[in-house]
């Protein structure tokens, strides 16, 4: 999806960038220590995030 993006497709680049985040959105977020924190925050949407939630909402 991200990398595959052929001649007929045509999206904008804040459309790509939604593909990046959802794509680093499946990290852990510990490991993700060369991204700022304030953009974490603000596009960081992981199912690894809703997991950690879920998590300690069990506990």
């Amino acid at each position: 999806k991200y990398i595959h993006q052929g001649k007929g497709t045509d999206r904008t680049i804040e459309q790509t960038l939604d593909i990046g985040w959802e794509l680093i959105s499946t990290l852990p977020k510990p490991m993700l220590k060369r991204i700022r924190d304030e953009y974490l925050e603000k596009y960081y949407r992981g199912k690894v995030q809703e997991a950690d939630q879920a998590k300690q909402a069990a506990e």
